[in-house]
């Protein structure tokens, strides 16, 4: 383990409460592993329906196996990053969570409350490009400060909870039985140390 990581013996103060999962997305052909597409025959264009607790959002197209939104509605984090979205595994559910989290607008939880950073998604993309091939997909949230958050739930016992932070560090707490590790690592530090535990934290679900 990294010297930042430190032992504590009281629950972690970054304890995530994500939203509900985005419903109504259309179910795709599932890979090796159940948490990603298998992205290599291109597709016909669909349309997804992206709804989330407030409403319906902006639908978006698929083509070639590339989520591409509308450009009137295109939130400038997703704008922003859309290579990178084009370039790492992950399913509809996700692609439709983080355009979902990225429609909120400043103020979205009150005054001061911060949009989806771009530099924060950013660094989620890098992280993900790492673990992707050792991990299940997260659940993810947004915080008041426009980073977006990832947890990987098993029970009350054990989860992970991941901040994306704008100076491409992550904020990290790790409850693993009677174990409780948190601090503030590298996107490659962090990624080894998660893949090496033995526990195997970045496949915890819930189901």
């Amino acid at each position: 383990m990294s010297n930042a990581i430190t032992q504590f013996s009281e629950h972690p103060t970054l304890a995530l409460s994500p939203s509900r999962a985005t419903e109504g997305v259309k179910e795709v052909a599932q890979s090796d592993n159940p948490h990603r597409i298998k992205r290599t025959q291109p597709r016909a264009i669909s349309t997804i329906n992206v709804f989330d607790s407030l409403g319906g959002l902006p639908a978006f197209t698929r083509h070639d196996d590339e989520v591409r939104p509308a450009a009137d509605a295109t939130p400038l984090s997703i704008a922003l990053n859309w290579i990178r979205l084009t370039r790492v595994e992950l399913s509809d559910a996700a692609y439709s969570k983080l355009f979902s989290i990225a429609t909120r607008s400043e103020g979205w939880r009150g005054p001061g409350s911060r949009a989806l950073s771009s530099a924060s998604l950013s660094v989620f993309l890098k992280f993900w490009s790492v673990v992707s091939q050792e991990a299940a997909e997260p659940q993810f949230a947004l915080m008041p400060n426009g980073h977006l958050c990832a947890e990987w739930f098993k029970n009350d016992r054990r989860h992970l909870d991941l901040e994306f932070a704008d100076d491409w560090m992550i904020y990290f707490g790790l409850l693993n039985g009677n174990g409780i590790w948190e601090g503030k690592e590298t996107i490659e530090n962090l990624a080894i140390t998660l893949k090496a535990t033995p526990s195997k934290p970045l496949l915890w679900t819930s189901k």
